[in-house]
């Protein structure tokens, strides 16, 4: 039994059996995450749930089981479709189990704790599976769950459990460096499986894709890389996301790190021959930065654009200088416009706000910025806390606390509790990798991040990163196939 139970959780996510071995040795169950339910050896639930109660009961699922939806209507839901597709493939069995996917309509008076924005209640006990969602997000992930150990069955035996589960942070959101193909073409079945298959699996909600040059534009052709994804295709992509519950949030990198966007098609908008970052007081350059945020807002949904602004060369100093002021008051300058901009178009705005610090560390600059505007402050370090969020706070700034396991693989763990302990709404895993192979070691480390960013951004406590029950590298390449890696 113990063998192949094993088998099941290293096939599952990644770990060898003799990992699998040593942590049932270590803790008597298989760690943390991996739950203990009587009669089955160990069951991996990610994130890990708020709530776990088994009990000895079993139920028995096949593809004869009964799905009831109430309301009807929730059919047409993709957590629904996604359910039904598992029971499809599932051999018929001898006295299946009943399947209930409902909408929460009880309210109690002080409510249950699942009973919020993204929460469920999966009961799988007396003969039926219920999966109850406070809201369609709620009903989604609750699947979701349901599916995680429904395919570490190998009988369609589902061990008895009632789980209450909902996210600790409300925006749990991956960056994905759309711009970073350069040359090469995107591999689309590769995008489409970040933002349904590792979104689904690790539950995160939201996510931003840095588009730059790699967007078809129409009002501006000539910064379209050769090979950019089509509107269609970008259209496409949203959708497919959308199904997922996932927000998508397009970002165009604005002032800085030209190299991806305008430094190449326009070279004469730059702040200093050779530089990064452009000149903002250019009325041409306005422009076309106005076109193209009004074009990206189009394409996406609308509501959101991120625009970058991280990092600024020294040449905006230069430009300072030449209209007869500071570099801080020029970037200040810029981003109320680029916030104007957004605003005309119904969208609020994402910003990287390292700057505010580093051209006044008294925070003045800041101080200016109207607080419709979300600072996803980015912290990539190994640390106990991360006090760099509290200016931010403090000042009633909506905060996505942004880091990266490309250099630190503890600091979604870190970073989440010191956003979770601040009531931050939101967490982001940020990769910069360039969207290559993920048979590569750097490519792997930083896109992992995705898990796990989606494990602590969902119950930001535990596991502690050291006891965490499955390889998060091997994981995402499972839920990436090989043949989508690589760029074509």
């Amino acid at each position: 039994m113990f063998r192949l139970s094993g088998w099941i959780i290293g096939r599952f996510c990644g770990l060898k059996f003799c990992e699998v071995w040593r942590l049932f040795a270590v803790t008597g169950l298989a760690a943390v995450g991996a739950v203990q339910s009587p009669g089955v050896a160990a069951v991996l639930i990610v994130p890990e749930p708020q709530s776990a109660a088994w009990t000895s009961g079993a139920v028995a699922v096949g593809g004869n089981s009964s799905v009831r939806c109430q309301p009807s209507t929730l059919a047409r839901e993709v957590g629904v479709g996604q359910w039904r597709a598992w029971l499809k493939d599932a051999n018929a069995i001898s006295k299946p189990g009943r399947i209930v996917l409902k909408l929460s309509t009880e309210r109690i008076a002080n409510g249950f704790k699942w009973q919020r924005p993204e929460g469920y209640r999966l009961s799988i006990r007396d003969g039926k599976v219920v999966v109850e969602g406070f809201d369609l997000s709620g009903l989604h992930y609750g699947i979701q769950t349901l599916l995680q150990i429904a395919r570490q069955s190998k009988d369609g035996r589902l061990p008895g459990v009632v789980i209450e589960d909902w996210p600790d942070l409300p925006i749990r959101a991956m960056h994905i460096c759309l711009f970073r193909y350069d040359e090469r073409t995107p591999n689309y079945a590769y995008l489409k499986a970040l933002l349904t298959k590792v979104a689904d699996r690790a539950k995160l909600n939201t996510a931003v894709i840095q588009i730059d040059w790699m967007m078809e534009y129409k009002t501006h052709p000539e910064v379209s890389r050769k090979h950019a994804l089509t509107q269609k295709q970008m259209k496409e992509l949203i959708l497919a996301a959308k199904q997922h519950k996932v927000t998508v949030i397009p970002q165009l990198q604005l002032l800085s790190h030209q190299w991806s966007f305008l430094g190449g098609p326009h070279p004469e908008l730059m702040a200093a021959k050779g530089s990064e970052t452009y000149d903002p007081t250019s009325p041409e350059l306005q422009r076309i930065v106005s076109d193209l945020v009004k074009e990206t807002l189009g394409v996406f949904d609308g509501k959101f654009i991120h625009v970058g602004l991280d990092e600024v060369g020294k040449e905006l100093e230069g430009v300072a200088a030449t209209n007869s002021t500071t570099a801080g008051e020029l970037f200040l300058q810029h981003t109320l416009w680029l916030r104007g901009l957004a605003k005309q178009q119904g969208a609020r705005m994402l910003m990287w706000p390292d700057k505010f610090k580093e051209y006044d560390p008294s925070l003045k600059l800041l101080d200016r910025i109207p607080r419709d505007v979300i600072m996803c402050e980015w912290q990539y370090g190994k640390t106990a806390d991360f006090p760099s969020l509290d200016p931010f706070i403090q000042r009633g700034y909506e905060v996505w606390a942004s880091g990266s396991t490309k250099y630190n693989p503890e600091n979604a763990w870190m970073l989440a509790r010191a956003a979770h302990k601040r009531n931050v709404r939101g967490l982001m895993a940020t990769t910069w990798n360039s969207m290559g192979t993920l048979a590569h070691p750097q490519e792997g480390k930083s896109m992992s991040g995705f898990i796990t960013f989606g494990e602590y951004g969902w119950t930001a406590d535990k596991p502690d990163y050291a006891k965490l029950p499955y390889d998060p590298i091997a994981m995402i390449r499972q839920l990436c196939p090989e043949s989508t890696w690589a760029a074509k």
